[in-house]
């Protein structure tokens, strides 16, 4: 069996460490030391993994900014992560973190050691400004502050830090809601969340939990209105409220959320309505995709004869498409750990094939080649790229049926068929995945299926 090296890992003596090489410009700023060593405190080797991951990201960020280099523009937890691993160089294989009393909020050897560092980068002046200040105010004092760097202040800061005095920031809670959420590793889910949180710090500030006011709130209320829809400024304020309780919670910050019930002027009037397509448009789609016969015409296919959304389309796998069955089908269904995430716990279910959605997937499949995705230009372990797809399907629709209407309407095209055909609220929502309970609970039981494919056969009649 082959041995997965983990970079920066040692394993001595029984322990695991994180152990890097120094860069020789930069050994000046570690008291001359060539290596970093620091006890891991674990035998869990994926645990270790991560944290050495952690202690290379940090020491990056710092190198960068002691070179001179993006110091001024580290977001929050960058300058964080970087003042952290300044900390760690300060003092040693096992940091500086000074033992606080009720005399000597810090020990004499840390500020000495600091003292030394700070002397030997910013030269004489610092040292004259350093004598002329009271002994307790060392590092913290206003006029020595001007010498330092955004990390280097960050760091202090950090060295000072108490229980009692900590700050939890913004930022903070963002980090802890990523790790707790159980789409947190979803790299679009994540996107979208440190959308929102960068614009209340692009626009305000990264500040502590408590310092936010209502009128910081209306603030990125505004900065987000222009070019923006009510609804998509309804989902941001949405996303920002929940990350910022999370952080209320989490950290036990008895502050109010002033993000909660931001009222938005004229919300969902300028919503535009989906229209669906045309018996006739959908007659020459489907005409246009048995034609041109490739990928994005086999996706279209699948979709205008199931109503199912385009992402959970792009998103099947070969073993989710079920050909050699009595009712050919496939089962939409959830699996995170490759990035295939539904929108609603009622969204998994299983869909009948019928007319161009059984030739769509039959093609796909056919074309698959080794992938175990259906659609492999489009999917990957951990992205499904719907959105390009979407852009691709679009413009033909607009180009060359000329038809001013979008993918998404295919799928309300299904649910005015089925209505016109007065099928069941309940079968409707089983095909559309609309319901709050999956089909897939009967999966398995031919006369769900057989009654799922009758109603879909008979609204798509009027569709050759």
């Amino acid at each position: 069996m082959a041995t997965v090296k983990i970079k920066y890992l040692l394993r001595k003596a029984g322990l695991l460490y994180y152990q890097r090489g120094i860069p020789p410009d930069l050994r000046p700023h570690y008291s001359g030391r060539a290596l970093i060593l620091i006890n891991l405190k674990t035998q869990d080797l994926s645990r270790a993994a991560k944290l050495c991951a952690q202690y290379a990201i940090r020491d990056d960020v710092l190198w960068r900014t002691l070179r001179g280099r993006e110091g001024q523009s580290l977001t929050t937890p960058e300058s964080r992560a970087a003042a952290e691993a300044l900390l760690q160089s300060w003092g040693g294989s096992r940091g500086l973190r000074p033992r606080y009393d009720d005399n000597h909020p810090q020990e004499v050897a840390v500020v000495d050691h600091i003292e030394d560092y700070m002397t030997r980068k910013y030269g004489k002046p610092y040292e004259i400004t350093c004598d002329s200040v009271d002994v307790d105010e060392q590092l913290t004092h206003p006029r020595l502050d001007e010498f330092y760097s955004p990390i280097e202040r960050e760091a202090i800061r950090l060295l000072n830090e108490t229980p009692a005095t900590r700050q939890i920031l913004l930022s903070d809670a963002l980090e802890r809601y990523l790790s707790e959420h159980k789409r947190g590793s979803d790299p679009r889910f994540a996107r979208d969340a440190r959308r929102a949180i960068g614009l209340v710090t692009s626009t305000i500030g990264d500040f502590p939990l408590g310092d936010y006011t209502r009128d910081h709130a209306r603030a990125v209320r505004d900065a987000l209105m222009p070019g923006h829809s009510t609804a998509t400024v309804r989902r941001r304020l949405d996303s920002i409220c929940a990350i910022f309780n999370i952080g209320k919670h989490e950290f036990d910050i008895q502050c109010v959320n002033p993000f909660e019930k931001l009222k938005i002027a004229r919300e969902g009037l300028d919503a535009v309505k989906r229209l669906p397509f045309s018996n006739e448009e959908l007659d020459e789609i489907s005409s246009a995709c048995l034609k041109l016969d490739d990928d994005i015409r086999w996706l279209i296919g699948i979709q205008l004869a199931t109503g199912a959304r385009l992402q959970e389309i792009v998103g099947l796998r070969r073993d989710d498409v079920i050909l050699d069955h009595v009712i050919p089908h496939v089962h939409i269904r959830p699996n995170e750990a490759l990035g295939r995430i539904l929108k609603t716990p009622g969204s998994e279910r299983v869909v009948p094939l019928v007319g161009i959605a059984l030739w769509g997937a039959k093609q796909a499949m056919g074309a698959a080649g080794v992938s175990a995705w259906l659609f492999p230009r489009y999917a990957a372990d951990g992205n499904i790229r719907a959105g390009s797809a979407s852009a691709s399907i679009n413009k033909w629709i607009k180009e060359t049926p000329a038809i001013s209407k979008t993918t998404h309407s295919l799928r309300h095209s299904v649910k005015d068929l089925l209505r016109g055909v007065e099928c069941p609220e309940k079968i409707s929502e089983a095909i559309l995945g609309h319901g709050t309970k999956s089909i897939s609970d009967n999966y398995g039981q031919g006369y769900r299926l057989e009654t799922l494919r009758d109603w879909l056969k008979r609204a798509l009649e009027p569709i050759k």
